[in-house]
């Protein structure tokens, strides 16, 4: 990871180099890593990532997960920090902007799977250990796959088809992962008060069929195919989704990117 020292990943494989192995449903996996390894930081980002789909653990996985930290309390106890990464879906549909005290409502399968999993790490703050939520909006890049929103449209875009949108009206944050990655670092590179949680999100709020008319503007110019489509109006007066003022003000990290820069940065590596 740009920016870090040195970092070990994990995977439930054997592997070498800078990755470790872990098995969420072994028991004691991570206390025995522990054991091997002295770290100044864990981020937990454990999620399903096979099918793209933005499902979240199942509720067995979340059990594994909570079983995994707290058979290994007391070596966490005795001084790696904890960022937990979280979501903007744990708000749900609560009327924004969305604030770190913003109270959710109906939330989805997704929302409260990971609501649950902060409210676990919430726990073990109040217990004494370092603990920092993350809670990101939309988080997109060239690595996604599958059929969450940006790598479909891509593939439809590339495919010559024109992208289907479910709710094309509807305001979103997507938020760059370089952005993202690097409020990550900024995280585990300063000091902030154990039990915190802090927003992340672009600020710049876009209807989605706008992101995806540029997404379609920039890809169809790389590929020297002229759009027959004028991109709408950027409404300039539209709410952010996430307010990120706390992350801001406390670790001093703001983003980089707007959604019409982080298109044209994303375009280059496809």
């Amino acid at each position: 990871m740009d920016g870090l020292e040195s970092y070990v990943g994990t995977s439930r494989f054997d592997t070498v180099g800078q990755f470790a192995k872990f098995d969420l449903a072994e028991k004691g996996s991570l206390r025995r890593l522990l054991d091997q390894r002295r770290f100044s930081t864990i981020v937990n980002l454990i999620g399903r990532t096979s099918s793209g789909h933005r499902r979240g653990l199942t509720t067995q996985e979340r059990s594994f997960l909570f079983s995994q930290f707290r058979d290994a309390e007391d070596l966490l106890l005795r001084g790696p920090k904890i960022i937990h990464v979280g979501s903007g879906a744990e708000y749900g549909c609560a009327k924004p902007p969305l604030r770190e005290n913003s109270i959710p409502t109906k939330l989805g399968s997704y929302g409260a799977g990971k609501l649950e999993e902060t409210s676990f790490f919430a726990g073990l703050a109040e217990r004494g250990l370092d603990i920092l939520v993350l809670r990101p909006s939309i988080v997109y890049g060239s690595s996604q796959k599958g059929d969450m929103l940006v790598p479909s449209v891509i593939k439809s875009l590339k495919g010559g088809v024109p992208p289907k949108l479910e709710d094309p009206l509807r305001v979103r944050d997507f938020l760059y992962e370089k952005d993202f990655a690097r409020a990550v670092i900024c995280a585990i590179k300063t000091d902030w008060k154990s039990g915190q949680i802090f927003n992340l999100g672009s600020g710049s709020p876009v209807r989605v069929q706008e992101f995806v008319a540029e997404l379609s503007r920039v890809i169809w110019l790389k590929s020297d195919t002229q759009s027959n489509k004028d991109s709408p109006h950027h409404d300039l007066d539209l709410i952010p989704e996430m307010d990120t003022a706390l992350i801001r003000k406390e670790l001093g990290w703001e983003p980089r990117f707007d959604f019409k820069s982080a298109i044209a940065d994303l375009v280059k590596t496809l």
